[in-house]
């Protein structure tokens, strides 16, 4: 049994020899060195992807400013006229809101969409001033 001991041991001691000497260890090291700049490399690839997928030339940017329409006049859109309702602390007089966008006798279907949406964003509000149109709580968040 000692000899058969000391046989395991020849093979346990050349295995560990060859990682430290250079034969088959520096193989190893040298597929897994390689495999960790293959890694490094798509890595690296896949940051400049989403860099260049999150930079604002590739996606829709949102538009902030007042939106014209092909005939000149406000776009008249929910989120605009909640954003605008919302500018002014969530409360505006009808008259001002409906002169702010070109809301007149002399467009009935702006004016047609134009009550349609401000039925679905506001309630009406007596005031002192005059009536006044407030969002609903729903709308009133900024987001």
């Amino acid at each position: 049994t000692a000899s058969g001991n000391d046989a395991m041991d020849g093979q346990r001691g050349d295995s560990l020899e060859g990682e430290t000497t250079g034969g088959k260890g520096e193989k190893g090291i040298k597929t897994i060195m390689d495999a960790a700049k293959k890694t490094a490399e798509e890595m690296e690839k896949k940051k400049t992807k989403e860099a260049e997928a999150a930079s604002p030339t590739s996606k829709e940017v949102k538009a902030v400013g007042i939106e014209k329409g092909k005939d000149g006049l406000r776009v008249i859109s929910m989120e605009a006229i909640r954003r605008e309702i919302w500018l002014n602390s969530g409360a505006i007089k009808a008259k001002r809101l409906m002169k702010k966008f070109d809301v007149t006798n002399k467009h009935p279907d702006r004016q047609a969409l134009f009550k349609q949406i401000v039925m679905e964003l506001c309630t009406m509000k007596k005031d002192a001033d005059g009536n006044k149109l407030v969002l609903k709580q729903h709308y009133a968040k900024s987001g």
